[in-house]
């Protein structure tokens, strides 16, 4: 379907339908003739900075199908990435007949972990054209790689390989290091569909569909892949001491996470700064997974982590955090400060607490997006927690 749409003193614009499987209105979007580059004459936005602003990412999607540019500044500097605020709408969520997904990468690609064959500084998002038509789900990228799980369960990845945190064995022990472009993991994973991924500096963590977790990595004396005895494990392979389903995994530098479906957290590896939410009799490292205590009859359903500490989030919408040498898990309070007041004195004070659902764990900060959209973040090595909004700009 292709309507002429001319509004008065704007360029000239076509209905464009992108067809999907069951597809709906929801698809209908407008896209320029020029190549989706119109600006307003005010603002200067285009409309892929009207699609980001509001956060309409199934709508973006299609207009960057269409030639839509990542580049193009407004009247103030600011490309379509800069207007992204809260709440976005996710393609897969919002939109249940979303279009094909496709990644963009950008930053350093010293060690090939952009996709794109690009090695030095990458400014602006690129498509990676090789995942092209695998309609992704999720990514997970780290230091030195990068990993993309499709719908259908099939593992990408691509980056600096020795090590065997690529999965493919004969990055591993071949002369070629790395693994340019991406690259489909097929050795150890049989017909078994990826459904989670995680990503860290030396190792990659995956569930299928099953609930099995299945690492990948040189872990030299930390134990963070789950089991005993292996100091390379080239390609996915089951972790046997873990009989839960796994519904989340998180992996960082020396430690790795999983949620199972009964709620319960267990963790494995370095637990030198109490990362792993508990103690040990090793107290340098534990390589066999083990249920962290404070989780029993709590139900949580995400996890992450960083090289000191790790995060669980509720079904409720509750934090969870421990590490930076605090065993004991402490709440995380996300609340936003409810003021109001008249000319001088202040009248009325208080909290409203928020439902998170998502964490995020980084070495020197931790971020909680709440469902209405709001971003809070706290110091991950603060032992009292005070989250801070993250506040976006909206106009």
């Amino acid at each position: 379907m292709e309507t002429s749409i001319s509004p008065p003193g704007t360029s000239k614009q076509s209905a464009v339908r992108k067809p999907s499987p069951g597809s709906s209105l929801k698809d209908l979007c407008l896209v320029s003739k020029q190549g989706s580059i119109a600006e307003d004459g005010e603002s200067g936005w285009s409309s892929l900075h009207r699609a980001l602003h509001f956060g309409h990412l199934c709508i973006a999607g299609v207009l960057l199908q269409f030639g839509a540019s990542l580049a193009l500044e407004d009247t103030k500097g600011r490309t379509p990435v800069d207007l992204i605020s809260c709440p976005v709408s996710q393609a897969n969520g919002d939109f249940p007949d979303a279009v094909a997904t496709e990644v963009f990468s950008w930053g350093s690609g010293t060690n090939y972990q952009l996709g794109t064959g690009n090695v030095h500084i990458q400014k602006l998002p690129c498509k990676v054209e090789a995942l092209h038509g695998s309609y992704i789900k999720t990514v997970a990228a780290s230091k030195f790689h990068s990993v993309a799980v499709s719908s259908n369960g099939e593992l990408y990845t691509w980056g600096f390989g020795r090590g065997g945190r690529l999965g493919h064995p004969d990055i591993h022990s071949g002369q070629t290091t790395a693994v340019i472009t991406p690259h489909l993991v097929t050795v150890g994973l049989g017909r078994k569909r990826v459904s989670v991924v995680a990503a860290a500096k030396h190792h990659t963590v995956i569930a299928t569909e099953l609930g099995n977790c299945l690492p990948g990595d040189q872990i030299e004396v930390q134990g963070q892949l789950g089991y005993p005895s292996v100091h390379t494990q080239p390609t996915p392979r089951r972790v046997g001491s873990l009989k839960q389903r796994i519904i989340s995994v998180a992996a960082a530098n020396k430690h790795s996470a999983a949620v199972a479906d009964t709620g319960e957290v267990l963790t494995c590896g370095c637990n030198k700064e109490g990362q792993l939410g508990y103690s040990t009799s090793n107290s340098a490292s534990n390589c066999i997974p083990r249920m962290v205590e404070y989780s029993k009859g709590k139900v949580l359903r995400g996890v992450s982590a960083a090289k000191y500490h790790t995060i669980v989030l509720g079904a409720d919408g509750e934090v969870f955090t421990w590490g930076h040498r605090l065993v004991t898990p402490r709440r995380v309070v996300v609340a936003r400060c409810l003021m109001k007041g008249g000319n001088t004195n202040l009248k009325f004070h208080r909290m409203e607490r928020l439902q998170v659902i998502s964490v995020a764990a980084g070495t020197t900060h931790s971020t909680a997006l709440t469902a209405d959209g709001a971003l809070f973040y706290w110091v991950s090595s603060y032992p009292d927690i005070k989250c801070q909004q993250v506040w976006f700009l909206t106009c």
